[in-house]
């Protein structure tokens, strides 16, 4: 049986051939074609992109860059009746709830676009199974977003009516609630951007995530079951009723502030955490 290295020395003659080859074709090419080494190479070089390099000084291709495209607008206000439940999924827009005198629940969503196919839009709103869900989701392709496109998703909701669960998960946008009326469950996920909570009423079960960004959270009434957890950000919450149990703090890089006797043992109804980021757990009777 041939040696290992008996076999790495025939496939070291076979690419020297190959080689050897390459430079014989090419001296062959050039000289039927009367070229010099340079004029080769520029036969070699692929042809130049319509490019602009005035973005960060790197060139692209000229129509991968938004902001050449037209500026246009999507809008949509939507009516329904009052639902139990409601879930709420977006992309980048803010998300706002707005509570006034009214008998119907109303969406308003809207979003600025560069008018190409590579930005690509998608909208729906509808009821099922007593639950409201409002989506929207955006894909971009080849395109350099080298602008804000801003867009905004407002849910207008009756005073005095109350949701028993609501879920929210936001990709990029900025998540802002305003609760005047108890809750069963309150679900929210974001991966970028800040989510500010302001609750009065009691919540069941709370479950706050972020990946990317604070987490501002303010509650009036008794919250008997919470995890709140931010992976990078600040985590700040304000409780107007005294845990019966101290609640679990932790933070991997960053420091813990409470007014609250807290345990780092994983144990109790509510839990507190971030991966970098402060912990602030404060109050709100010593606010007032």
């Amino acid at each position: 049986m041939r040696s290992f290295h008996h076999i790495l020395g025939e496939l070291a003659g076979i690419f020297l051939l190959m080689f050897l080859g390459g430079i014989s074709l090419g001296f062959y090419y050039m000289e039927t074609r009367q070229l010099t080494p340079p004029d080769l190479l520029r036969t070699l070089h692929p042809p130049a992109l319509d490019t602009a390099s005035d973005y960060l000084g790197v060139p692209f291709p000229m129509r991968s860059r938004a902001d050449l495209y037209p500026l246009a607008t999507w809008e949509e206000d939507l009516l329904f009746p009052p639902t139990a439940n409601l879930n709420l999924q977006s992309t980048s827009e803010e998300v706002t709830f707005v509570e006034e005198d009214r008998n119907d629940i109303r969406v308003v969503y809207h979003r600025e676009y560069p008018d190409t196919r590579s930005y690509g839009l998608a909208f729906t709103s509808y009821v099922e199974e007593d639950t409201l869900y409002v989506k929207s989701s955006m894909k971009v392709k080849n395109l350099i977003l080298n602008r804000d496109y801003h867009g905004s998703l407002q849910i207008h909701v009756p005073a005095g009516h109350s949701f028993e669960n609501i879920t929210v998960h936001s990709k990029w946008g900025d998540v802002d609630l305003q609760l005047t009326d108890p809750l069963e469950s309150l679900r929210c996920y974001n991966d970028m951007g800040t989510l500010r909570i302001h609750a009065e009423g009691s919540i069941g079960n709370v479950r706050l995530d972020s990946r990317m960004g604070n987490i501002e959270a303010f509650f009036l009434g008794p919250v008997t079951e919470g995890h709140m957890h931010t992976e990078f950000g600040l985590l700040q919450v304000v409780l107007h009723h005294s845990p019966p149990l101290p609640p679990y703090l932790h933070t991997g890089k960053g420091t813990i502030h409470s007014d609250f006797p807290y345990t780092r043992s994983r144990t109790g109804d509510l839990q507190f955490s971030t991966g970098t980021g402060n912990i602030l757990l404060l109050d709100g009777s010593k606010m007032e």
